[in-house]
């Protein structure tokens, strides 16, 4: 029933297992306990236990003992009290007395019994043992008579051997001077030394700047110094010379040092551009000269022997040159091809059309053409009787090719449409196919044609493709009556039909009046079926997967077994209309 306070120090800020933020803390547990603490300083944590021994027994008494926190090698007093002038102490480490020191290298924990008339009590405690400072600080080199800036790190308080305090201070040594500054944090601390390296005036050392190519290597040396210089590159080389490849222009930094001077130089290696050589390559023919010109660099050789950047070659097969050009030092190198060519490639269209018509022919390729009917430009007319084929000769640099076009006689262009048989009232869709162009009998010329005869009509459509001309009847029937009056094996599928939402024709299904059961399947033109039903009932609105489809012709398949036993298979097209 009783409270314990907990203090936790070391750090700036703390974090405890119970989510509290403050220090110190007041718990009450109703039995032993253990309680983390996290402390935080200067971005960097640490941990500590306190454990509160709560006594089973009312009777007893309660022995309390403190936590410590110490730094590297440091030593803690550990000291037990609750006890009385006749109470002794245990401790884990063999120690017997209420008071004992401590000094682990890591945090440790200790526990110490407590005995007075027969009763006892334990307590645990924890020394946490932080990390050791580590201080940073520059090590700058000046010129005599300069002043130089030294900034440690790593620390919240700091003390330097000049008497100053703060992170940062300013000096101006005459010659080179160490300068010490210790570093605080909490118990914690650490030092780290500063030197300040003063040059001399009669001290110069140089190097040299240098330009490479790409991936090329050169060598900086500093010069000036004596035999016994000393020299350290921002490479890490310690060599009066080192070798260089940047893939990049970069500057190199050389401190020397003699007899306590030092002096440092700058050299930079600028890394020239790449050498990008552009060179044309030829297509000619067997005998002829090709040009080849190079560009890209300031001096060019090839690999035919000849120098400059275009150069004139009659190679009498395909051959190819290398050309290497070179500017500042660096070069670069292209490959040009010359091509013997076989011949020219011609182009020539070659058609269908009827006889007596009038065929134009153009051909493609070359400069000037020459035909095997006597024609001597790329056009020509020609209206052959029956199918011919006529030959074309092409020149162009002294190259020769010929093609040949085929005017083909079509003695079999034919139209068809379909027939319908329709309800009174209906409307009928005729399609016809195998023309480009149509005129009905009704005076339309427009395909598919929609017609709504009171009785049975044929229609007359007369088609033309490129001259030809063919024509094909379409009959349209009309039933007197209802699809009542169909006999039971007149199974009858409408072959178009326009969705529209008109009332008039707006649905597909099978007409008939004798089926006894069915398979009613319906194919787009790439064979993916988008209706099917087993009862006559059902009927196709035009569209699949809720989507309506568009203007086009589908294949159905119907199989169905009539009350009278009989099987019927039927196969046909469908035309949807929008």
């Amino acid at each position: 029933g009783s409270s314990a306070t907990l203090t936790a120090s070391g750090g700036d800020s703390y974090s405890w297992n119970t989510g509290e933020t403050t220090n110190p803390i007041t718990v009450s547990p109703t039995s032993t306990t253990s309680y983390t603490v996290t402390g935080t300083s200067n971005g960097c944590t640490g941990t500590a236990v306190a454990t509160v021994t709560v006594s089973s027994d009312t009777s007893s008494f309660i022995i309390n003992a403190n936590s410590e926190n110490i730094c590297p090698g440091g030593t803690a007093t550990l000291t037990a009290t609750g006890g009385s002038a006749s109470t002794t102490y245990s401790w884990n480490t063999g120690e017997t007395t209420s008071s004992i020191s401590v000094s682990p290298a890591s945090t440790t924990s200790y526990t110490v019994t407590a005995t007075d008339n027969g009763k006892t009590s334990t307590a645990v405690v924890t020394v946490t043992v932080g990390s050791n400072l580590s201080i940073s600080v520059n090590s700058p080199t000046i010129n005599p008579g300069s002043s130089a800036t030294l900034t440690a790190s790593g620390a919240d308080s700091y003390s330097w051997n000049t008497g100053e305090t703060g992170s940062s201070i300013t000096v101006s040594p005459t010659s080179t001077t160490s300068y010490t500054v210790t570093g605080t944090s909490g118990s914690c601390s650490g030092t780290a030394i500063a030197t300040v390296s003063v040059g001399s005036t009669s001290f110069n050392i140089t190097v040299n700047s240098v330009s490479v190519c790409p991936g090329g290597t050169t060598t900086l040396t500093a010069s000036g110094g004596t035999t016994s210089t000393t020299y350290s590159w921002n490479t890490g080389e310690t060599s009066s010379s080192i070798s260089v490849s940047p893939n990049n222009t970069t500057s190199y930094t050389v401190t020397a040092t003699d007899n306590g001077t030092v002096s440092s130089a700058i050299a930079t290696v600028t890394v020239g551009s790449s050498v990008n050589i552009n060179v044309n390559s030829e297509n000619i023919c067997a005998g002829n000269e090709a040009t080849l010109t190079a560009s890209g660099a300031g001096s060019y050789s090839w690999s035919n022997g000849a120098s400059g950047s275009t150069i004139t070659v009659s190679p009498s097969f395909t051959t190819s040159y290398t050309v290497t050009g070179s500017s500042n030092g660096c070069s670069g190198t292209a490959v040009a091809t010359v091509t013997i060519k076989s011949g020219l490639q011609l182009e020539v269209n070659s058609l269908t059309m009827c006889a007596g018509n009038r065929a134009t022919l153009t051909a493609t390729g070359a400069e000037s053409y020459v035909w095997s009917n006597g024609g001597t430009t790329a056009i020509i007319n020609v209206s052959p009787e029956s199918t011919t084929s006529y030959t074309v000769t092409g020149t162009a640099n002294g190259c020769t090719g010929t093609a040949v076009a085929t005017v083909t006689i079509d003695s079999s262009f034919s139209i068809s449409v379909n027939s319908q048989t329709i309800t009174k009232g209906s409307e009928a869709i005729l399609t016809a196919v195998g023309a480009t162009e149509y005129n009905w009998s009704t005076g339309d010329t427009i395909n598919p044609l929609i017609v709504k005869p009171k009785a049975t009509t044929s229609y007359i459509v007369v088609g033309t493709s490129n001259g030809c001309g063919d024509s094909a009847i379409a009959t349209v029937i009309v039933l007197d009556d209802s699809v009542q009056n169909i006999k039971c094996v007149d199974l009858f599928v409408p072959n178009a039909f326009s969705p529209n939402n008109d009332g008039i024709n707006d649905l597909e299904f099978v007409l008939g009046n004798c089926i006894a059961k069915m398979q009613f399947i319906i194919f787009d033109r790439w064979g993916e079926k988008v209706f099917e039903s087993t009862n006559p009932r059902d009927a196709w609105d035009g569209s699949y997967n809720g989507e309506k489809m568009n203007t086009a012709v589908f294949v159905y398949y119907l199989k169905a077994t009539l009350t009278t036993g009989e099987e019927i298979v039927q196969k046909g097209n469908i035309s949807l209309m929008r």
